[in-house]
């Protein structure tokens, strides 16, 4: 059992490393949309591993690690928000063709980004590959240290801890307040990289709950691609002038619109939290009872 659970940990690393070595591959020949978006997720994902791991190591031991990571994924956000909006603003432009200057504003961005961003990645690989290497090995050595069912309960504890802190974030969602969705946003992706991190070591996770919570963080981040095209669109609006303000209203109307669609999408399923985990207590109040004798 101890070999097993550890094994699966193990495994996990190395497939998450691999994943993020694919990614990395695909934007240095090129740096699209899909191909920055995978990259991301491959180092949150990445990141989440690692710190699953970090539960067994001394906390200098992936420290190094964690923070390349978050750094380099960091550095890719500007650039993940300028491509999706040259994606939204390219569908609305036949029937708002006064978001062309916008949209030429956006390219510009998108190409300061490109070139400092391709080094960034190249030099921050270096440094990663270094640190992983070493916390890769030195966690091999340390998760010998315990049993199964030590490594079953610690990286149980860690999701349990991850889906409480989800549930109290979802019971203060107000749908009029953005930065309440956000959080909640944030604390389902916390949550929900945990379980890919090892999915194979927690009871009742099948591939269509992996499915599921895809599919609901999808619904979060309309919200969130809504919001920040919203706030881009007018922050670039009011530099124009008084003829091009009246006219962008529809504009306006058209992205808050959009907005307000997500949010109630979201809000009609946001229930599906409670299917994509079972906490302990609740798993041992379903337990079957025996009879005694």
């Amino acid at each position: 059992m101890a070999e097993r659970a550890a094994s699966i940990l193990m495994k996990s690393l190395e497939d998450r490393w691999a994943s993020y070595q694919k990614a990395r591959r695909r934007t240095q020949s090129s740096m699209s949309e899909k191909n920055v978006h995978d990259l991301r997720v491959a180092l949150r994902r990445l990141e989440a591993t690692v710190s699953l791991a970090g539960l067994f190591l001394p906390e200098t031991s992936t420290q190094r690690t964690r923070r390349r990571l978050k750094r380099l994924r960091k550095r890719l956000n500007p650039l993940r928000d300028a491509q999706v909006q040259i994606l939204a603003v390219r569908d609305m432009i036949p029937d708002y063709p006064d978001l062309r200057k916008f949209q030429r504003k956006l390219k510009r961005r998108e190409k300061s980004l490109l070139r400092p961003l391709r080094k960034e990645i190249r030099l921050g690989h270096g440094r990663l590959k270094k640190s992983f290497a070493g916390m890769l090995d030195h966690s091999a050595n340390r998760l010998r240290m315990f049993t199964g069912d030590e490594i079953q309960r610690t990286i149980t504890a860690g999701a349990e801890k991850a889906y409480a802190s989800l549930i109290d974030v979802k019971r203060r969602v107000d749908p009029q307040d953005a930065p309440s969705i956000h959080r909640m946003r944030v604390a389902f992706k916390k949550f929900r990289y945990v379980i890919e991190s090892a999915p194979a070591a927690f009871e009742g996770v099948t591939e269509a709950t992996l499915q599921n919570m895809n599919r609901f963080q999808g619904m979060l981040g309309d919200i969130q691609d809504a919001e920040v095209l919203f706030e881009s669109v007018m922050q670039w609006g009011r530099s124009r002038r008084r003829r091009m303000r009246r006219r962008l209203a529809p504009v306006y109307t058209a992205i808050a619109q959009r907005r307000r669609d997500a949010i109630d999408g979201f809000l009609a399923r946001i229930n599906d939290v409670h299917t994509f985990w079972i906490p302990q207590t609740q798993k041992s109040s379903l337990a079957p009872i025996r009879a005694a004798g």
